[in-house]
């Protein structure tokens, strides 16, 4: 008996005929031809159905997809955000933990990043040189990154550089990026150079944030007294906006550049045999 002339014993729409003709997996033993039609209104015949194992591989094709693209994104989120090389290495994972509170704190601030997006909430890591105010702030947002939400992590002499960039026309750019992206993170505030241009570039980039009611983290050797005191009046605004946006954490003195260069040492001694 061929198919075609194979005549199903029920007429319910939708109903597997029980005989004749079906296939079934070898695997799983689920059938993979059903037949199907509606008595005097569509011919019945045999149509394709997933069995258990069809169904499983369209699963993890669909996973191992989804996979790929979250990880694609991830990666351009890093590339694009992350504006120094030496920001990709400082994730939690590499931490100490010496500076116990603000490690805590800064692994807390990731974990509830839903609270903190939702309340504009900033950190304005404030400390010596070399503490780790760098460092804690990158593995936020590496942290962040790994999430899938983008975070920007750069400087306001790169901001204002690119504000420059084509006589101007990459101001627009930034100030949208500024406003838009879900995390800000700017490096090393105080460091830039005083004059008339770079000061209304920073206050800009700074106020441009505030209006857009999102978070903004900040590392900066200056303490906050010495921000709230600054002299230059645009100098005063940016600081004054900071303050209001960031709550400041203190980053213990620790000479971290001095303790990698000395694991470096080591590492390269022990490569040449010295130790």
């Amino acid at each position: 008996m061929t198919r075609a002339n194979t005549k199903p014993e029920r007429t319910l729409a939708g109903d597997s005929m029980e005989h004749g003709n079906e296939k079934t997996c070898p695997v799983c033993g689920e059938k993979t031809e059903v037949w199907f039609g509606v008595e005097g209104l569509i011919p019945f015949r045999l149509v394709h159905r997933m069995c258990r194992c069809e169904r499983k591989k369209r699963e993890a094709e669909e996973a191992a997809r989804a996979k790929r693209e979250t990880e694609r994104k991830i990666a351009a989120y890093r590339e694009r955000g992350l504006t120094d090389a030496q920001y990709l290495e400082c994730t939690f994972s590499a931490d100490d933990e010496e500076s116990g509170k603000v490690s805590q704190f800064c692994r807390k601030y990731v974990e509830n990043w839903d609270w903190a997006r939702a309340n504009s909430a900033g950190i304005l890591l404030w400390g010596d040189v070399g503490g780790g105010k760098t460092f804690y702030a990158a593995c936020i947002a590496n942290a962040l990154i790994d999430k899938g939400i983008p975070v920007v992590m750069t400087t306001i002499p790169r901001l204002t550089a690119s504000m420059q960039r084509d006589f101007g026309s990459g101001r627009e750019s930034v100030l949208s990026m500024v406003a838009d992206i879900p995390l800000l993170i700017l490096d090393d505030v105080g460091t830039e150079r005083d004059t008339e241009f770079s000061n209304e570039a920073a206050y800009e980039i700074v106020n441009e944030r505030y209006k857009s009611r999102k978070p903004l983290v900040v590392t900066t050797n200056l303490t906050p007294v010495a921000m709230r005191g600054a002299t230059d009046a645009t100098q005063r605004r940016i600081y004054d906006r900071l303050i209001e946006m960031c709550a400041p954490l203190k980053v213990p003195a620790k000479d971290r550049r001095k303790a990698a260069a000395q694991d470096k040492l080591n590492r390269m001694m022990e490569q040449f045999g010295m130790r």
